[in-house]
């Protein structure tokens, strides 16, 4: 009996991990003076619950980000980037906002949309 139930755990882990996956972007961004979307499909027939946003890079002043049109402005300097920007998210085009500002220097934007079957 212990061995079935190892079995079954191994399994439903092998699954887990092998039927899902992410999908991701990247967007090397210099200037900030003006507003510019980037966006990302979520994969077809895939299902989705969640877009993570990556900055990294290094800048002076306040970059400005907007998950969409409505939503809250986020506002972080180079001494404050969040490690991970966490959205709900369940399909169809996610976009993220970078608001103009007076930031000067370079940041790597990355959205990932992990998915499983």
């Amino acid at each position: 009996m212990k061995y079935i139930r190892i079995f079954f755990w191994c399994g439903v882990l092998f699954l887990h991990f092998s039927c899902s996956g992410k999908k991701e972007e990247s967007w090397e961004v210099n200037r900030f003076d003006k507003k510019q979307i980037f966006s990302l499909a979520a994969p077809k027939n895939k299902t989705v619950n969640n877009a993570n946003i990556y900055v990294r890079g290094k800048f002076s002043g306040q970059v400005k980000m907007q998950r969409s049109e409505g939503y809250p402005i986020v506002e972080f300097s180079s001494d404050s980037i969040p490690q991970r920007f966490f959205y709900d998210f369940y399909g169809g085009d996610f976009q993220i906002i970078l608001l103009p500002s007076s930031a000067k220097g370079k940041i790597e934007l990355t959205i990932e949309i992990p998915y499983s079957y």
